[in-house]
Protein backbone atom coordinates (compact mmCIF):
# COMPACT_ATOMS: atom_id res chain seq x y z
CA UNK A 1 0.00 0.00 0.00
CA UNK A 2 1.35 3.40 -0.98
CA UNK A 3 1.88 6.34 1.35
CA UNK A 4 -1.00 8.16 -0.31
CA UNK A 5 -3.40 5.28 0.25
CA UNK A 6 -2.43 5.02 3.93
CA UNK A 7 -2.95 8.77 4.38
CA UNK A 8 -6.39 8.63 2.74
CA UNK A 9 -7.45 5.75 5.00
CA UNK A 10 -6.39 7.73 8.07
CA UNK A 11 -8.16 10.86 6.84
CA UNK A 12 -11.40 8.91 6.38
CA UNK A 13 -11.44 7.75 10.02
CA UNK A 14 -13.90 9.50 12.38
CA UNK A 15 -12.38 12.40 14.30
CA UNK A 16 -9.24 12.38 12.11
CA UNK A 17 -6.82 15.23 12.93
CA UNK A 18 -5.73 16.59 9.55
CA UNK A 19 -2.88 18.68 10.93
CA UNK A 20 -1.35 15.80 12.88
CA UNK A 21 -1.69 13.41 9.96
CA UNK A 22 -0.01 15.88 7.58
CA UNK A 23 2.85 16.27 10.02
CA UNK A 24 3.15 12.49 10.41
CA UNK A 25 3.17 11.86 6.64
CA UNK A 26 5.35 14.94 5.94
CA UNK A 27 2.94 16.55 3.48
CA UNK A 28 1.20 19.92 3.39
CA UNK A 29 -2.50 20.35 4.13
CA UNK A 30 -2.95 21.46 0.48
CA UNK A 31 -1.45 18.19 -0.79
CA UNK A 32 -3.52 16.13 1.63
CA UNK A 33 -6.78 17.71 0.49
CA UNK A 34 -5.70 17.33 -3.19
CA UNK A 35 -5.24 13.57 -2.74
CA UNK A 36 -8.49 13.31 -0.82
CA UNK A 37 -10.33 15.09 -3.65
CA UNK A 38 -8.82 12.73 -6.22
CA UNK A 39 -9.87 9.70 -4.14
CA UNK A 40 -13.45 10.87 -3.94
CA UNK A 41 -13.55 11.37 -7.75
CA UNK A 42 -11.81 8.18 -8.86
CA UNK A 43 -10.89 5.95 -5.95
CA UNK A 44 -7.40 4.77 -5.07
CA UNK A 45 -6.44 4.46 -8.76
CA UNK A 46 -6.76 8.24 -9.10
CA UNK A 47 -3.90 8.76 -6.61
CA UNK A 48 -1.12 7.78 -9.08
CA UNK A 49 1.14 10.45 -10.57
CA UNK A 50 -0.30 12.33 -13.51
CA UNK A 51 1.65 13.38 -16.60
CA UNK A 52 2.93 16.94 -16.40
CA UNK A 53 2.89 17.26 -20.17
CA UNK A 54 0.38 19.81 -21.49
CA UNK A 55 -2.90 18.48 -22.83
CA UNK A 56 -2.01 20.03 -26.20
CA UNK A 57 1.61 19.37 -27.29
CA UNK A 58 2.39 21.64 -30.24
CA UNK A 59 5.82 20.04 -30.81
CA UNK A 60 4.67 16.42 -30.81
CA UNK A 61 4.77 14.87 -34.28
CA UNK A 62 3.59 11.59 -35.70
CA UNK A 63 5.91 8.61 -35.84
CA UNK A 64 5.57 8.69 -39.64
CA UNK A 65 6.85 12.28 -39.80
CA UNK A 66 9.69 11.49 -37.40
CA UNK A 67 10.75 8.53 -39.52
CA UNK A 68 10.59 10.69 -42.64
CA UNK A 69 12.83 13.35 -41.09
CA UNK A 70 15.43 10.75 -40.10
CA UNK A 71 15.30 9.08 -43.51
CA UNK A 72 15.62 12.44 -45.28
CA UNK A 73 18.68 13.26 -43.19
CA UNK A 74 20.25 9.91 -44.06
CA UNK A 75 19.78 10.73 -47.75
CA UNK A 76 21.10 14.30 -47.28
CA UNK A 77 23.61 14.26 -44.40
CA UNK A 78 24.90 17.74 -45.35
CA UNK A 79 21.54 19.45 -44.80
CA UNK A 80 20.68 21.03 -41.48
CA UNK A 81 17.21 21.25 -39.85
CA UNK A 82 16.15 24.36 -41.80
CA UNK A 83 17.10 22.92 -45.18
CA UNK A 84 15.38 19.60 -44.41
CA UNK A 85 12.21 21.44 -43.39
CA UNK A 86 12.28 23.74 -46.43
CA UNK A 87 12.64 20.69 -48.69
CA UNK A 88 9.44 19.10 -47.36
CA UNK A 89 7.64 22.45 -47.36
CA UNK A 90 8.64 23.96 -50.71
CA UNK A 91 9.84 21.03 -52.83
CA UNK A 92 7.50 18.26 -51.67
CA UNK A 93 4.71 20.76 -50.84
CA UNK A 94 3.68 18.95 -47.65
CA UNK A 95 1.24 20.53 -45.22
CA UNK A 96 1.56 20.46 -41.41
CA UNK A 97 5.36 20.47 -41.57
CA UNK A 98 6.74 21.05 -38.04
CA UNK A 99 9.14 23.87 -37.20
CA UNK A 100 12.88 23.66 -37.83
CA UNK A 101 13.43 23.46 -34.05
CA UNK A 102 11.33 20.29 -34.01
CA UNK A 103 13.49 18.95 -36.85
CA UNK A 104 16.57 19.74 -34.74
CA UNK A 105 15.12 17.86 -31.74
CA UNK A 106 14.35 14.82 -33.91
CA UNK A 107 17.90 14.78 -35.31
CA UNK A 108 19.35 15.07 -31.82
CA UNK A 109 17.07 12.35 -30.46
CA UNK A 110 18.24 9.95 -33.17
CA UNK A 111 21.90 11.01 -32.90
CA UNK A 112 21.92 12.35 -36.46
CA UNK A 113 24.92 14.60 -37.15
CA UNK A 114 25.05 17.17 -39.96
CA UNK A 115 28.28 16.98 -41.97
CA UNK A 116 29.83 20.43 -42.43
CA UNK A 117 33.07 21.83 -43.79
CA UNK A 118 33.94 23.14 -40.28
CA UNK A 119 34.57 26.57 -41.77
CA UNK A 120 32.93 29.49 -40.02
CA UNK A 121 30.83 31.72 -42.23
CA UNK A 122 32.45 35.14 -42.77
CA UNK A 123 30.35 38.17 -41.97
CA UNK A 124 29.73 39.65 -45.40
CA UNK A 125 27.34 42.16 -46.88
CA UNK A 126 25.11 40.20 -49.23
CA UNK A 127 24.24 41.73 -52.57
CA UNK A 128 22.70 40.30 -55.69
CA UNK A 129 21.31 41.33 -59.06
CA UNK A 130 17.57 41.85 -59.20
CA UNK A 131 16.90 39.73 -62.30
CA UNK A 132 18.17 36.36 -63.51
CA UNK A 133 20.77 36.49 -66.30
CA UNK A 134 21.86 40.03 -65.47
CA UNK A 135 25.12 38.61 -64.10
CA UNK A 136 26.68 35.17 -64.31
CA UNK A 137 29.71 34.21 -62.22
CA UNK A 138 32.11 31.91 -64.06
CA UNK A 139 35.29 30.19 -62.93
CA UNK A 140 37.21 26.94 -62.78
CA UNK A 141 37.10 25.14 -59.45
CA UNK A 142 40.79 24.39 -59.52
CA UNK A 143 41.45 20.81 -60.58
CA UNK A 144 41.54 17.34 -59.06
CA UNK A 145 42.74 13.91 -60.07
CA UNK A 146 40.29 11.23 -61.09
CA UNK A 147 41.49 7.64 -61.12
CA UNK A 148 42.88 8.07 -64.62
CA UNK A 149 43.03 11.78 -65.55
CA UNK A 150 43.02 15.31 -64.16
CA UNK A 151 39.66 17.12 -64.22
CA UNK A 152 38.99 20.89 -64.37
CA UNK A 153 35.38 21.68 -63.31
CA UNK A 154 33.99 24.73 -65.15
CA UNK A 155 31.23 26.33 -63.10
CA UNK A 156 28.76 29.08 -64.01
CA UNK A 157 26.29 30.44 -61.46
CA UNK A 158 23.47 32.95 -61.95
CA UNK A 159 23.96 35.76 -59.43
CA UNK A 160 20.28 36.46 -58.77
CA UNK A 161 18.85 32.95 -58.42
CA UNK A 162 22.00 30.92 -57.54
CA UNK A 163 20.96 28.60 -60.37
CA UNK A 164 23.84 26.44 -61.59
CA UNK A 165 24.01 27.24 -65.29
CA UNK A 166 26.85 24.83 -65.87
CA UNK A 167 29.04 22.28 -64.12
CA UNK A 168 31.28 20.75 -66.77
CA UNK A 169 34.19 18.34 -66.32
CA UNK A 170 36.85 19.81 -68.66
CA UNK A 171 40.17 18.28 -69.70
CA UNK A 172 42.00 21.63 -69.49
CA UNK A 173 41.44 25.37 -69.00
CA UNK A 174 42.06 26.58 -72.56
CA UNK A 175 40.01 29.23 -74.34
CA UNK A 176 38.94 26.80 -77.07
CA UNK A 177 37.51 24.30 -74.58
CA UNK A 178 35.66 27.02 -72.64
CA UNK A 179 34.31 28.55 -75.86
CA UNK A 180 32.98 25.18 -77.00
CA UNK A 181 31.12 24.60 -73.74
CA UNK A 182 29.84 28.20 -73.64
CA UNK A 183 28.44 27.81 -77.14
CA UNK A 184 26.29 24.89 -75.95
CA UNK A 185 25.32 26.78 -72.80
CA UNK A 186 24.29 29.91 -74.71
CA UNK A 187 22.14 27.83 -77.06
CA UNK A 188 20.29 26.38 -74.04
CA UNK A 189 20.07 29.34 -71.65
CA UNK A 190 20.53 32.41 -73.85
CA UNK A 191 22.96 35.26 -73.15
CA UNK A 192 23.58 37.11 -69.87
CA UNK A 193 24.15 40.85 -69.70
CA UNK A 194 27.38 40.49 -67.71
CA UNK A 195 29.82 37.75 -66.78
CA UNK A 196 32.25 38.11 -63.87
CA UNK A 197 35.43 36.04 -64.11
CA UNK A 198 38.75 35.63 -62.34
CA UNK A 199 42.09 36.99 -63.57
CA UNK A 200 44.54 35.23 -65.87
CA UNK A 201 44.04 32.75 -68.68
CA UNK A 202 41.64 32.16 -70.25
CA UNK A 203 39.75 35.12 -68.78
CA UNK A 204 42.05 38.13 -69.22
CA UNK A 205 42.89 40.56 -66.41
CA UNK A 206 41.21 43.25 -64.33
CA UNK A 207 43.91 45.85 -65.09
CA UNK A 208 42.89 45.86 -68.79
CA UNK A 209 46.41 44.98 -69.93
CA UNK A 210 45.63 41.52 -71.27
CA UNK A 211 42.67 40.58 -73.44
CA UNK A 212 42.19 36.97 -74.50
CA UNK A 213 40.46 35.65 -77.61
CA UNK A 214 37.73 34.25 -75.34
CA UNK A 215 37.10 37.68 -73.83
CA UNK A 216 36.94 39.29 -77.28
CA UNK A 217 34.44 36.65 -78.45
CA UNK A 218 32.19 37.32 -75.44
CA UNK A 219 32.31 41.07 -76.04
CA UNK A 220 31.34 40.52 -79.69
CA UNK A 221 28.24 38.72 -78.38
CA UNK A 222 27.32 41.87 -76.44
CA UNK A 223 28.31 40.52 -73.01
CA UNK A 224 30.04 42.87 -70.57
CA UNK A 225 33.03 41.26 -68.85
CA UNK A 226 34.15 42.16 -65.32
CA UNK A 227 36.96 40.65 -63.28
CA UNK A 228 37.36 39.78 -59.63
CA UNK A 229 39.68 42.07 -57.71
CA UNK A 230 43.25 40.71 -57.96
CA UNK A 231 44.03 38.23 -55.14
CA UNK A 232 40.42 38.50 -53.96
CA UNK A 233 38.42 35.67 -55.57
CA UNK A 234 35.67 36.44 -53.03
CA UNK A 235 34.42 38.99 -55.59
CA UNK A 236 32.96 35.90 -57.24
CA UNK A 237 31.54 35.05 -53.82
CA UNK A 238 28.49 33.04 -54.81
CA UNK A 239 30.48 30.87 -57.18
CA UNK A 240 33.16 30.39 -54.51
CA UNK A 241 30.46 29.27 -52.06
CA UNK A 242 29.13 26.93 -54.74
CA UNK A 243 32.65 25.48 -55.04
CA UNK A 244 32.81 24.76 -51.29
CA UNK A 245 29.45 22.98 -51.43
CA UNK A 246 30.57 20.98 -54.47
CA UNK A 247 33.76 19.95 -52.71
CA UNK A 248 31.95 18.92 -49.51
CA UNK A 249 29.07 17.02 -51.07
CA UNK A 250 30.73 15.53 -54.16
CA UNK A 251 34.52 15.59 -54.16
CA UNK A 252 35.67 15.27 -50.54
CA UNK A 253 37.38 11.91 -49.88
CA UNK A 254 35.85 10.37 -52.99
CA UNK A 255 37.40 8.89 -56.10
CA UNK A 256 35.89 8.78 -59.59
CA UNK A 257 36.85 7.66 -63.05
CA UNK A 258 37.08 10.42 -65.63
CA UNK A 259 34.36 8.85 -67.78
CA UNK A 260 31.86 8.86 -64.89
CA UNK A 261 32.52 12.26 -63.31
CA UNK A 262 30.25 14.19 -65.70
CA UNK A 263 27.30 11.93 -64.81
CA UNK A 264 28.06 12.56 -61.13
CA UNK A 265 28.16 16.32 -61.78
CA UNK A 266 24.87 16.20 -63.73
CA UNK A 267 23.05 14.36 -60.95
CA UNK A 268 24.32 16.65 -58.21
CA UNK A 269 23.66 19.80 -60.27
CA UNK A 270 20.03 18.73 -60.80
CA UNK A 271 19.64 18.21 -57.06
CA UNK A 272 21.28 21.56 -56.34
CA UNK A 273 18.97 23.43 -58.73
CA UNK A 274 15.65 21.63 -58.21
CA UNK A 275 15.71 19.98 -54.77
CA UNK A 276 18.20 21.67 -52.45
CA UNK A 277 16.65 24.63 -50.57
CA UNK A 278 18.77 27.79 -50.38
CA UNK A 279 18.74 30.01 -47.28
CA UNK A 280 19.38 33.17 -49.33
CA UNK A 281 16.21 32.35 -51.31
CA UNK A 282 14.07 31.98 -48.17
CA UNK A 283 14.16 28.21 -48.41
CA UNK A 284 13.24 28.03 -52.08
CA UNK A 285 15.32 26.24 -54.70
CA UNK A 286 17.29 28.12 -57.40
CA UNK A 287 14.94 26.75 -60.08
CA UNK A 288 12.04 28.52 -58.35
CA UNK A 289 13.59 31.89 -59.23
CA UNK A 290 15.50 31.25 -62.45
CA UNK A 291 14.31 31.54 -66.05
CA UNK A 292 16.25 31.43 -69.32
CA UNK A 293 17.43 34.66 -70.91
CA UNK A 294 15.34 36.47 -73.50
CA UNK A 295 18.58 37.42 -75.31
CA UNK A 296 19.09 34.61 -77.79
CA UNK A 297 22.46 33.43 -79.02
CA UNK A 298 23.67 33.59 -82.61
CA UNK A 299 26.94 32.10 -83.79
CA UNK A 300 27.07 34.87 -86.40
CA UNK A 301 26.21 38.11 -84.58
CA UNK A 302 25.52 41.29 -86.53
CA UNK A 303 28.80 43.22 -87.05
CA UNK A 304 29.15 46.26 -84.80
CA UNK A 305 29.14 49.67 -86.51
CA UNK A 306 31.06 52.53 -84.89
CA UNK A 307 29.17 55.83 -84.91
CA UNK A 308 32.11 58.05 -83.97
CA UNK A 309 35.86 57.96 -83.53
CA UNK A 310 38.61 56.99 -85.93
CA UNK A 311 38.24 53.33 -86.86
CA UNK A 312 41.40 51.27 -87.18
CA UNK A 313 42.06 47.61 -87.87
CA UNK A 314 44.39 45.73 -85.56
CA UNK A 315 47.13 43.87 -87.41
CA UNK A 316 46.44 40.14 -87.50
CA UNK A 317 50.02 39.16 -86.70
CA UNK A 318 51.09 41.14 -83.65
CA UNK A 319 48.09 42.92 -82.13
CA UNK A 320 49.41 46.37 -83.11
CA UNK A 321 47.63 49.32 -84.75
CA UNK A 322 48.86 52.55 -86.32
CA UNK A 323 47.55 56.00 -85.41
CA UNK A 324 48.92 59.36 -86.54
CA UNK A 325 52.13 57.78 -87.72
CA UNK A 326 52.78 55.90 -84.50
CA UNK A 327 52.37 52.23 -83.52
CA UNK A 328 50.44 51.15 -80.43
CA UNK A 329 49.63 47.80 -78.89
CA UNK A 330 46.03 46.61 -78.59
CA UNK A 331 46.84 43.00 -77.76
CA UNK A 332 46.89 39.77 -79.74
CA UNK A 333 43.34 39.04 -78.67
CA UNK A 334 42.26 41.83 -81.04
CA UNK A 335 44.11 40.46 -84.06
CA UNK A 336 42.08 41.28 -87.19
CA UNK A 337 39.41 43.23 -85.25
CA UNK A 338 38.34 46.86 -85.74
CA UNK A 339 38.73 49.37 -82.92
CA UNK A 340 37.73 53.03 -82.51
CA UNK A 341 40.02 55.80 -81.27
CA UNK A 342 38.29 58.75 -79.61
CA UNK A 343 39.47 62.10 -78.30
CA UNK A 344 39.74 62.82 -74.58
CA UNK A 345 40.03 66.12 -72.68
CA UNK A 346 43.80 65.98 -73.31
CA UNK A 347 45.03 66.87 -76.79
CA UNK A 348 47.76 64.21 -76.85
CA UNK A 349 45.75 61.41 -75.20
CA UNK A 350 43.15 59.19 -76.86
CA UNK A 351 40.75 56.47 -75.67
CA UNK A 352 40.61 53.13 -77.47
CA UNK A 353 37.30 51.26 -77.70
CA UNK A 354 36.33 47.84 -78.97
CA UNK A 355 32.63 48.10 -79.83
CA UNK A 356 31.29 49.99 -76.79
CA UNK A 357 33.93 48.59 -74.42
CA UNK A 358 36.71 50.88 -73.22
CA UNK A 359 40.05 49.15 -73.79
CA UNK A 360 42.85 51.54 -72.86
CA UNK A 361 44.30 55.01 -73.33
CA UNK A 362 47.20 55.83 -75.64
CA UNK A 363 49.39 58.89 -75.61
CA UNK A 364 51.14 60.38 -78.61
CA UNK A 365 54.89 60.16 -78.28
CA UNK A 366 54.69 56.95 -76.23
CA UNK A 367 54.28 54.54 -79.10
CA UNK A 368 55.77 51.06 -79.27
CA UNK A 369 59.03 51.01 -81.22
Amino acid sequence: MSQRQRLIEQLLLPNANVSELCKSFNVSRKTAYKWLSRYRLGGFSALSNRSKAPVIQPHKISSEMEERIVRLHEENPYWGPRKLRDYLLYVKHLSDVPSHTTFARVLKRHDCHVITSNKSKPATLRFEREQPNDLWQMDFKGSFMTEDKRCYPLTILDDCSRFSISLVACDSETSSIVKGHLTNIFHEFGLPNHINVDNGNPWGSADLTSYTSLQIWLMKLGIKITHSAPFHPQTNGKDERFHRTLKLEVLHQRSYKKKEIQDVFNGWRHKYNYERPHEALNGRTPSHKYHVSSKRFSENPIPFEYEDGIVKKVHSSNGMFCFRGERFRAGKGFNGEYIAIKETDKSDEFAVFFMDNFIKKVKLGESVQ
